[in-house]
């Protein structure tokens, strides 16, 4: 049925009960509660609140009761958590027997969950028999219960509350309820998504033959555990925003719920109206919208896009990208906005992506003032050598080439980051000495004196303080101010980018940060550098070419006419109180 017709169902069955008040309590009245959620939401609220559930909850209800593997997201404040623990109640009517564990990112929060289920057993009269029966030695507490009408012994509690960094070996349940597993404090680096994750996975060997995941909650970050897992293939997802979403916007129409896409499709109208206008209308999502923009986007509009465009600092359209030459570089390039470079994949959030220059001044180009390359030994475990090669020229850099290479002090892999210095005619080599005490460096020094490779050592770049701020404090103002120019290629490294994207000012933001972490050590060579206005200086240049110049044909006159005339042009020049030079 759908809501409509479950609707009028409700409507007749509440004559029904109105006409016969017994009739709440017989199994004929719990045999049409079993049938569909819906139902049983609208009757169990009435009796136990003392009101009905709103129409969007009542289709929110719907796709809870769906068979399969789901996550469902829906605004703050929506009533998720009272829904968890009628839901909860509903499939313990229609199997006595069920077990369900209530998993959400802290004890705490799954604990106040169970507690909710168990309170609607003991306020909802059409409930009463499955009350726990206490005296039987039945659990009924915030961290678990057990039905009293439960009808086969059954080890595990009906319900039983967890975390999802628990570690839940051991458990089995039918029904596994994620509630928020995913808040803003356990999603902050991508270590806590990845401990997410792992939590996640092992469901697959708590759930029983033929159980059911259902996930409800709000996304942290475009990287959120809920898009993961969707990715799979193995999971459905339905968004409930609190606006109606841009129907020619695909990110905001992306895992729209499907009666809420049939109200779009039946009157286009309703776009950036209220979903939930009896909870929220327009005036109070405007002064939430006011107040806190990002908030809102994420947690209102579950559009994760807005918060990560603060939260992550370092943008690809702040690079400019082009084809570079290892040898010399156009002085003078404007970046822009109106190049867009869609056939470069991005790994950016929300509509970053990488754009080519506005203008480029091909009769400018000069060879690098500069070449540095930047080295971060390898750690331990996954970790590569993070290479980043750079030249400079007034003020820009221009990224020739960035990368890893797996392995560690080996000589290998020593001599590969050698024949880059030669290909690319690096005139310094930037090493940190944090690692192994400068060891690394001097290793490299050896093999370099070994293929005569001519480049400068500054093996004591010592890294100082927190690393991740470090490298958003030279990375940031350069990329900000369009001092960073990147070679195509070096876009099209996945990995770096996806390192730089990721990054923010969170301890452990990222596992392997092995790239950017080069990149940094590299672009912090031309920092002195970059403070020159490139513009001033291509003018000063051009000053001085045009006066060298005018001097190379002074001497050039000097030379022919010396033994003809005593004129020159220099002479009459000065003769006219003019000089050239």
């Amino acid at each position: 049925m759908n809501t409509d017709e479950v609707i009028e169902f409700i409507s007749g069955l509440e004559e029904i009960v109105e006409a016969d008040p017994g009739y709440l309590m017989s199994l004929g009245f719990r045999e049409e509660l079993k049938k569909d959620f819906r139902v049983f939401l609208y009757f169990c609220w009435r009796e136990t609140f003392g009101f009905a559930p709103h129409r969007i909850q009542l289709e929110f209800a719907d796709l809870m009761q769906q068979p399969g593997d789901r996550i469902l997201m829906a605004m703050r404040r929506f009533g998720k958590s009272i829904m968890d623990g009628t839901y909860i109640n509903w499939r313990l009517l229609k199997d006595e027997n069920e077990t369900i564990l209530v998993v959400s990112a802290t004890m705490r929060r799954s604990m106040e969950i169970t507690a909710m289920a168990l309170s609607i057993v003991r306020a909802c009269s059409f409930l009463t028999h499955m009350e726990p029966n206490i005296a039987q030695g039945d659990p009924a507490g915030r961290l678990a219960f057990t039905v009293g009408s439960r009808t086969r012994v059954v080890k595990e509690p009906s319900v039983v509350a967890t975390s999802i960094t628990s570690g839940n070996t051991g458990a089995h349940a039918g029904l596994i309820l994620s509630d928020d597993v995913e808040i803003k404090k356990n999603s902050d680096t991508q270590q806590k998504r990845e401990d997410i994750i792992t939590g996640i996975d092992e469901y697959e060997y708590i759930k029983n033959d033929g159980g059911e995941e259902l996930m409800i909650g709000t996304p942290q970050t475009e990287d959120s555990c809920y898009f993961k897992l969707e990715a799979t293939g193995l999971y459905t997802l339905h968004r409930i925003p609190a606006e109606y979403p841009d129907i020619f916007n695909e990110k905001e129409m992306k895992d729209l719920a499907p009666f809420l896409l049939q109200d779009l499709r039946a009157d286009e109208s309703l776009v950036g109206q209220p979903t939930y206008p009896d909870r929220f209308d327009v005036v109070s999502l405007a002064e939430q919208k006011a107040k806190a923009p990002s908030t809102f986007s994420l947690q209102m509009n579950l559009n994760a896009s807005l918060s990560d465009e603060e939260r992550y600092p370092l943008k690809l359209r702040n690079f400019i990208v082009m084809d570079l030459s290892a040898h010399e570089a156009p002085q003078r390039i404007v970046w822009g906005n109106v190049n867009p470079l869609t056939h470069i994949p991005s790994v950016g959030k929300g509509k970053d992506m990488f754009y080519g220059p506005n203008f480029l001044d091909l009769t400018s180009s000069k060879p690098y003032d500069h070449i540095i390359m930047g080295i971060d030994p390898a750690g331990s475990g996954a970790d590569e050598v993070g290479y980043c090669i750079a030249g400079g020229i007034h003020g820009n850099v221009y990224v020739l080439a960035a990368g890893g290479i797996d392995g560690g002090h080996d000589d290998n892999t020593l001599k590969k980051l050698c024949k880059l210095m030669i290909e690319y005619n690096v005139k310094e080599v930037r090493v940190e000495k944090n690692f192994g005490n400068g060891m690394y460096g001097k290793h490299l020094a050896r093999i370099m004196g070994e293929m005569y490779v001519k480049a400068g050592m500054t093996p004591d770049v010592v890294a100082k303080g927190q690393k991740e701020v470090r490298i958003l404090e030279t990375l940031e103002p350069a990329m900000a101010n369009h001092k960073i120019i990147i070679d195509t290629k070096v876009a099209k490294d996945q990995v770096l980018m996806g390192q730089i994207t990721s990054l923010t000012s969170d301890r452990g933001a990222l596992i392997h940060d092995d790239r950017v972490d080069a990149m940094e050590i590299c672009i912090s060579g031309f920092m002195d550098s970059m403070i020159i206005n490139t513009d001033k200086m291509i003018e000063d240049n051009n000053e001085q070419a045009f006066q060298d110049e005018i001097r190379g044909y002074m001497n050039m006159n000097r030379n022919t006419n010396h033994n003809t005339n005593n004129t020159s042009f220099l002479s009459s020049s000065r003769s006219n109180g003019k000089s050239w030079i």
